[in-house]
C-alpha cells in the first residue's frame, strides 16, 4: 500500500490536475495498424496477421467519432478496404518516416495549444506484431522496420509535448508479459511483483503522465477472432471506450472502470491459451483522467438504458463491423455511443433489431423492435471465446468488487444518478413508499367515515327501541347492537391503518 506522503501528493496532484482540465482541451492520436511479420535475420518469422490494419481503423474511426485529430498509420487490404470506406483514403504507409512526419505534425499543434492556455491530450495505438529486433530489444514492427522501445520513447513519447499520453498496445513484448500475437506464445503467470517490475523496468514509473494499457494473451492463434475481424483485446477497449465501461454515468472512462471493464469481458474464459490479461495504469499526475471523455466533441448518438438479460448484446454496422459488446448487470442500465446517420443492428441471442441514431436524440433500448433471426454457421471459431467473452456482467457491484482488491482510486458511484433500476431488497424506492403510504391513509380514512355512518344508525335504532313496541323494541336492540359492533371495528381499523401509515412515511 502507498505511504500517506506519497498518497498526499498523489491526491495533490490529481487536485491540480482536474482544476487545470477544466481549461479546453484537445485530444490527438497516432494510430498504427500493421499485419506484417517481424524479420530477423537468422530467427524464425511468426505469420501475417488478418486484423491488425482493422484495429487500426476501428480505433482510428472511434477517435473521429469523438471529435479527435488523429492520423492513421496503416495499409490496409482489400477487405479492410471495404470494411471501412470512410477511411481507406486517410491511411498513410505505416513507416518510421510517416511516424515521424505525424509527430512533428501533431507536435506544432500541442505545442500551440499550450501557447493558447489549452490542454493537449495524445494516444498512441499499436496494433500487430511485436518480438525482439537484431540487438534483442523489444520493437513494434512497421513496414520498413522496428520501433524499439527506446524508439519509442524517443520518437513518440519524448516528441509529444502533452500533458497527458495514452499509450494503447495490443501486441507482444519482450518482458514477463505473455506474447497475444504469436504463434510461440507461452502461458505465463503474472504477479503484482511482476508486473511492478515490468513497468520498471520499462521506465513508465519515471514519467507521471503516461498512462499505459497493454493487452496480452497466452496464445496468438486466438487473439485474432474471425467473428469480430479484429484483436480481441481491441475490440475489447473499444467496446469499453464507447461508453460499456462507463460504471458511474458521468461520460467520462477512467483506468479503473476500463481495467475492471476487460477482466469482467474475459473472466469467465476457460482456456488459458484464450484468456486475456491486461496491464491498465494510469498516469501517476492524473490518475483520475479520463481515456475517454464522452461528454464532449462526440459524433455520435446514444442507444441508452441497456438492461440486463441472461445474454450479452453487440452492435454491428451495415458492412458487418462489430462496434460494441456488452453485458450489463442486474439494476444496471448500460448507455453505448454509436455512429450517426446509417443502420445499425443490435443483437442479443436470437433476436434483433435495426435502427437509426439522429444527433442529439438518445434512442431507448426498451423502444427497438426485435424479430427473430436465423443463427448463422459457426464454422471453425475457438469454442473457448465464444463461451467464455462478456459472459460475466458488468456494472457497479462488479467495479466495487474489482478496485477493492486494488490500490487504486475508484470513481464515485451515486444511486441519484439514476443508472439503477428497483431492486428487490433493500429499502423500498421513495414513490413506492409515496404510493404506499397514500393507500394506508385512504383506507383508514375510508373505514372512518364507516364507521361514521354505522355510529349513526346505531343511534338511530337505539331512538326506536325507545318508542317501539315489544316486537319492534327487540328488532331494534338487535339492529343497535349490531352496528354498534360494526361501528366498534371500523374504528379500530382506522385507527391501525392510520398507525401504519405514519410508520411507513418515517426513513429509516
Amino acid at each position: 500500500m502507498r505511504s500517506w506522503p506519497t498518497a498526499t501528493a498523489i491526491a495533490l496532484l490529481g487536485v491540480l490536475w482536474d482544476a487545470r482540465a477544466e481549461a479546453e482541451e484537445r485530444r490527438y492520436a497516432v494510430i498504427i495498424g500493421y499485419n506484417g511479420a517481424p524479420v530477423v535475420e537468422g530467427t524464425e518469422t511468426a505469420p501475417a496477421l488478418k486484423f491488425a490494419d482493422d484495429d487500426a481503423m476501428a480505433f482510428y474511426e472511434l477517435q473521429r467519432e469523438a471529435g479527435h485529430r488523429a492520423i492513421l498509420l496503416a495499409s490496409p487490404d482489400s477487405d479492410t478496404r471495404s470494411r471501412y470506406p470512410r477511411s481507406v483514403e486517410e491511411a498513410q504507409a505505416p513507416t518510421l518516416a510517416a511516424l515521424d512526419r505525424a509527430m512533428a505534425e501533431l507536435s506544432a499543434e500541442m505545442q500551440a495549444d499550450k501557447r493558447a492556455g489549452r490542454t493537449a491530450v495524445f494516444f498512441f495505438f499499436y496494433s500487430g506484431h511485436g518480438g525482439r529486433d537484431p540487438e534483442g530489444q523489444w520493437a513494434l514492427t512497421l513496414l520498413d522496420g522496428a520501433l524499439s522501445r527506446q524508439m519509442l520513447y524517443e520518437r513518440v513519447r519524448d516528441q509529444a509535448p502533452a500533458d497527458v499520453i495514452h499509450l494503447i498496445v495490443d501486441a507482444c513484448h519482450a518482458e514477463a508479459i505473455v506474447r497475444p500475437r504469436d504463434n510461440d506464445a507461452q502461458v505465463v503467470a503474472l504477479t503484482p511483483a511482476d508486473v511492478a517490475t515490468y513497468l520498471s523496468q520499462s521506465t513508465l514509473d519515471r514519467y507521471p503522465r503516461v498512462g499505459v494499457v497493454i493487452g496480452g494473451s497466452s496464445d496468438g492463434t486466438v487473439h485474432e477472432w474471425d467473428m469480430y475481424q479484429s484483436g480481441v483485446f481491441t475490440h475489447e477497449v473499444i467496446s469499453a471506450l464507447r461508453g460499456g465501461a462507463d460504471v458511474n454515468g458521468d461520460r467520462r472512462i477512467e483506468y479503473t472502470e476500463l481495467s475492471a471493464f476487460l477482466a469482467a469481458a474475459n473472466r469467465e474464459v476457460q482456456d488459458p491459451r484464450a484468456r486475456l490479461r491486461a496491464i491498465v495504469k494510469a498516469p501517476v499526475i492524473a490518475p483520475r483522467t479520463p481515456i475517454a471523455n464522452l461528454a464532449v466533441g462526440h459524433e455520435t448518438g446514444r442507444l441508452v438504458e441497456i438492461p440486463a438479460a441472461a445474454e450479452s448484446f453487440f452492435v454491428e454496422d451495415a458492412r458487418g463491423n462489430r462496434l460494441v459488446d456488452g453485458r450489463p448487470e442486474p439494476g444496471f442500465l448500460m448507455s453505448i455511443y454509436l455512429p450517426l446517420d446509417q443502420p445499425l443492428f443490435v443483437r442479443r441471442g436470437d433476436q434483433e433489431a435495426e435502427f437509426v441514431l439522429k444527433r442529439g436524440v438518445d434512442r431507448q433500448f426498451g423502444s427497438l423492435a426485435f424479430r427473430g433471426r436465423p443463427l448463422r454457421s459457426r464454422g471453425a471459431v475457438d469454442s473457448a471465446l465464444r463461451a467464455g467473452l462478456f459472459l460475466t456482467q458488468f456494472g457497479p457491484a462488479y467495479y466495487r468488487g474489482f478496485v477493492d482488491r486494488q490500490d487504486v482510486i475508484a470513481v464515485p458511484i451515486a444511486p441519484s444518478l439514476g443508472l439503477f433500476q428497483d431492486s428487490h431488497t433493500g429499502t423500498p424506492p421513495a414513490g413506492r413508499k409515496s404510493f404506499l403510504r397514500s393507500s394506508l391513509g385512504g383506507a383508514s380514512a375510508a373505514l372512518f367515515a364507516s364507521s361514521v355512518v354505522f355510529g349513526s344508525m346505531s343511534w338511530s335504532a337505539s331512538r326506536e327501541n325507545q318508542d317501539a313496541v315489544q316486537r319492534d323494541s327487540a328488532d331494534a336492540v338487535n339492529r343497535f347492537r349490531v352496528y354498534t359492533a360494526l361501528t366498534a371495528g371500523f374504528l379500530v381499523s382506522s385507527a391501525a391503518f392510520a398507525v401504519a401509515a405514519l410508520f411507513v412515511g418515517k426513513e429509516p
